[in-house]
């Protein structure tokens, strides 16, 4: 995983891709979600790699690489047990009320975790969870708090089901997406692909 030094919103320093420690812990979280689910067997003494260039940086980082590398494969042709689907939730006190969001910002992360986008600071009363599944075999392949954990394993299971529904959604778009470019593919195949040719203005 590399960023371009204009991905972060602001006025963030330029960060090393190769020695920022964040950068590298979300690639070896890249790499362990996606292995859970393609089929290395078939690839002895192979090697595959996949890329990922950060354009734009405003939060849930980790979970777009891993859906945007879970169509590439796909795209690319190596067979998976299942998609990755990745989505985060987060829950924290709002007034009298508390409140669980999915899909969360950057700005909705630095309220989580108390920080620029991890870590374990945050308040006691906020959690931040980021979370890849395989949905349609039901199997979490990540799931890491980056917050303090409070409420116990009651409110954790709360933040985790509903990260868990955001995963489900993610893959419903994915897998249309999925359908769309097989479906242009096969009318390739056939002959049947409209061309469209765009004029200089």
């Amino acid at each position: 995983m590399r960023t371009t030094p204009f991905s972060p919103p602001g006025d963030r320093r330029n960060v090393n891709p190769s020695t920022d420690r964040r950068i590298i812990e979300q690639s070896h979280l890249l790499q362990k979600a996606l292995s859970a689910s393609i089929l290395l067997h078939l690839y002895p003494k192979s090697k595959i790699s996949v890329t990922v260039m950060v354009l734009a940086d405003d939060g849930g980082r980790l979970e777009a690489s891993i859906n945007a590398a879970t169509l590439a494969l796909i795209d690319a042709g190596i067979p998976l047990k299942d998609m990755v689907c990745a989505c985060s939730a987060g829950r924290w006190n709002a007034g009298a009320s508390e409140e669980i969001v999915i899909d969360l910002n950057r700005r909705e992360i630095q309220a989580a975790t108390g920080t620029g986008g991890g870590g374990s600071g945050g308040t006691s009363d906020t959690i931040y969870l980021p979370v890849a599944t395989m949905p349609q075999r039901g199997t979490i392949v990540l799931s890491q708090c980056e917050s303090r954990l409070s409420g116990g394993a009651e409110a954790f299971g709360e933040v985790l089901e509903a990260a868990m529904g955001g995963c489900q959604m993610v893959m419903e778009v994915m897998a249309a997406a999925v359908r769309e470019r097989g479906a242009s593919l096969w009318k390739a195949s056939e002959g049947k692909a409209n061309v469209v040719v765009v004029e200089d203005i």
